[in-house]
């Protein structure tokens, strides 16, 4: 699924907005949105606890403020990129090819930066 897909899934008039929660029937886990109604429709469908708590952690919200921080992420690894080739001529080769590595290494995300 692409991210503006997730986003309009997450806008989506009818969508009810967060916080979600969830509550503990006893025989099973409900997810419930912030007015305590069920998000099954009344079906009185449970969960088991972990998928009850995952489906509640990502509610619209969420997703759409994980969606924002991703979008400005990438805005700042285009900007840098951009920075890096605009600098590139005014950098001495020996000294370019360590640096350039450096920063490509932190952008593809080899767990240094």
């Amino acid at each position: 699924m692409e991210l503006n897909e997730l986003r309009k899934t997450a806008e989506a008039p009818g969508v009810r907005p967060g916080p979600w929660h969830v509550y503990d029937r006893g025989i099973g886990y409900e997810v419930h949105d912030e007015n305590d109604y069920e998000l099954t429709g009344g079906m009185r469908e449970t969960f088991d606890k972990p998928d009850a708590e995952f489906i509640a952690t990502f509610d619209p919200p969420t997703v759409l403020a994980l969606l924002s921080r991703l979008e400005q992420a990438e805005q700042a690894v285009a900007r840098v990129r951009e920075v890096a080739a605009e600098y590139r001529p005014s950098i001495p080769e020996e000294v370019l090819h360590e640096v350039m590595k450096d920063i490509l290494r932190a952008l593809d995300g080899d767990g240094r930066g």
